[in-house]
């Protein structure tokens, strides 16, 4: 299975369920884990392929060579919201992150909360919940919006690199750039 298929039939529709039930911790954790897994196949992808994109990948270990780390590091410096779901997946894999540059750093840093005044937001149910992500400066973010802004920001990397189409909402933004479409 390569990258897109296992985006669009494990990662998106984890996505899509976490967001139709954002109270709903286990689907929160396993859109989490398989946005992670998603960039960790497309890493190897890229890789098989001799990828261009992987030439701007800085690598931390010479010894090792290019891992799927530094690729994933790659990414989260081009998209807060991937970081944040890159680190909550490692924070919930290992329980507790030490290095400083990490925006999650314990598996406790997502949660689900009682949804309270401060947390509250328009359309929450009283008395309800939902899955928030704690950044470490102590922002908390709910789970579906960081799910939902790596979603289109991975569909729009996809696109870019030629392994799915673009997927853009916008039919006048690809005309633009194919005009054989007109």
């Amino acid at each position: 299975m390569n990258a897109v298929e296992f985006f669009n039939d494990v990662a998106r529709p984890n996505i899509t369920a976490a967001i139709q039930a954002d109270h709903d911790y286990k689907l929160a954790v396993n859109a989490v884990l398989s946005v992670d897994a998603t960039y960790g196949i497309l890493f190897e992808q890229l890789r098989d392929l001799g990828h261009p994109f992987l030439h701007n990948v800085a690598i931390k270990s010479r010894r090792w060579g290019m891992q799927d780390g530094d690729f994933k590091e790659h990414i989260a410096k081009r998209s807060e919201s991937f970081r944040a779901i890159r680190d909550a997946a490692y924070a919930t894999k290992h329980g507790r992150l030490g290095s400083a540059g990490r925006i999650v750093r314990a598996a406790e840093d997502v949660a689900s909360l009682e949804l309270v005044c401060g947390l509250f937001a328009c359309g929450d149910p009283l008395g309800g919940s939902a899955v928030f992500i704690k950044l470490a400066d102590g922002t908390l973010e709910r789970s579906w919006s960081l799910l939902r802004r790596t979603e289109l920001y991975t569909d729009e990397l996809l696109g870019g690199l030629g392994l799915a189409p673009l997927t853009c909402p916008i039919p006048e933004y690809h005309d633009a750039f194919h005009p054989d479409r007109n």
